[in-house]
């Protein structure tokens, strides 16, 4: 069989199974670059599980147009996905 180059040391760990997904998780999401304190706020509450525009009104201070307008910017990075009925989701990252 071919070897499987290995692309990365966390590659090589994860196949080892000396790293799991969650770190690897928790490690490229402190590597994310947010805009702003508002940003990492809605990020920080988006899950896997969907999320309505209104629970993160709920959750947070800021204003709904801003909310909207945050939502859209994550997911113009790819770190979030809109679902029907306005929830939202974190993209698998």
């Amino acid at each position: 069989s071919m070897a499987t180059p290995a692309m990365s040391i966390e590659s090589v760990l994860k196949d080892l199974g000396l790293l799991d997904d969650k770190a690897l998780f928790d490690k490229k999401k402190e590597s994310i670059k947010f805009d702003s304190n508002e940003d990492r706020q809605i990020y920080e509450l988006l899950s896997g599980e969907p999320v309505q525009v209104d629970y993160i009104l709920e959750k947070t201070n800021i204003e709904i147009s801003q909310i909207l307008v945050i939502l859209l910017n994550l997911e113009f990075k790819g770190l979030a996905r809109k679902l029907p009925g306005n929830y939202y989701i974190r993209a698998k990252y």
